[in-house]
């Protein structure tokens, strides 16, 4: 957002001045001065003449930035304008505008940050503020403004991953948020992890691909996947000539299974009117697009059966 000044009436200054260029001295001596208090930096400015009535400064700051000013020449008065600042008064719109816009995004949670006093352009007019994430890490956060405001957050593949099961896989599996910790990736691959609040930790694999990181539950039982699995179970108990209501319920303990070390969770089939049937489900392949399970039934009438899906 540029920032521009109020206007100063030209013969103030050329009173006090009688410079060969009065038109330069006069945006030098507004840029710093009442600019230079806007933007809450100490500027020193080089301006040229005017072209067609505008005239161009830059102003270097304390620490050796540069700031662009743009000044426009009127009959008796002159304005100048910051064209690569964003003051620090705008700041609050920008964070605003980010927390607004990237509210969908798959982000670890975290605030944005930008410091409290002006933010000057980089040379290809983008401005820089820092992403830091609740418990750890940061990530840089390229800020463009072509009228208004878009973000580019550089995370890397480990904050990437926690993004995606913080916005995306937490909601799958029920949860508002959830927040993971990542391992370094090992070559395309790493592992995360998530502990609940009842002690269980969900396990994630993390693939780095090129167009980023894909992110699999890997010890875990969504809701839809037990609704995919009563189905299949279902099958399976036909098949071994058992009876089967259509308004049978399968009770794993909860709408999500977390699948501990052993690769296999038990269930209880419950139909009205029948006996209910204990079934351990044994598991291989969690996490990839080929999972495998086998029932194993547990009750006067024991059978075996698999499956895949």
């Amino acid at each position: 957002m540029k920032l521009t000044v109020r206007w100063i009436p030209l013969f103030l200054l050329l009173a006090a001045c009688a410079a060969p260029s009065p038109d330069a001295v006069a945006a030098q001596r507004l840029v710093e001065g009442p600019l230079s208090q806007e933007l809450g930096l100490t500027l020193e400015a080089n301006c040229g003449d005017p072209v067609d009535g505008v005239l161009r400064c830059e102003a270097t700051t304390a620490d050796g930035r540069i700031v662009l000013v743009v000044g426009r020449v009127g009959a008796d008065e002159i304005a100048a304008e910051a064209v690569n600042v964003i003051g620090p008064s705008d700041v609050p719109q920008l964070v605003e505008t980010f927390e607004r816009t990237m509210a969908d995004a798959a982000l670890p949670p975290g605030v944005l940050e930008c410091g409290s006093g002006a933010l000057i352009g980089d040379s290809d007019g983008t401005y820089r503020c820092g992403y830091q994430i609740d418990g750890g890490g940061r990530a840089d956060v390229v800020v463009s403004n072509d009228g208004e405001y878009s973000f580019d957050v550089h995370l890397s593949s480990e904050l990437a991953a926690t993004g995606i099961i913080h916005r995306v896989i937490g909601p799958e599996l029920g949860f508002e948020a959830l927040t993971a910790q990542c391992d370094p990736p090992d070559g395309d691959g790493f592992e995360c992890r998530a502990i609940l609040d009842d002690g269980r930790t969900l396990e994630f694999l993390a693939t780095i691909t090129g167009d980023g990181v894909e992110v699999t539950a890997s010890n875990v039982f969504s809701p839809a996947q037990i609704v995919d699995l009563s189905e299949d179970l279902a099958a399976e108990l036909q098949r071994s000539g058992r009876a089967v209501a259509d308004d049978a319920v399968l009770d794993c303990g909860g709408d999500l299974v977390v699948v501990d070390d052993t690769g296999s969770f038990a269930c209880t089939y419950r139909a009205p009117g029948q006996v209910p049937v204990v079934v351990v489900v044994s598991t291989s392949g969690l996490g990839t697009d080929e999972v495998s399970f086998q029932f194993d039934f547990v009750d006067a009438q024991s059978s075996q059966g698999g499956g895949e899906s």
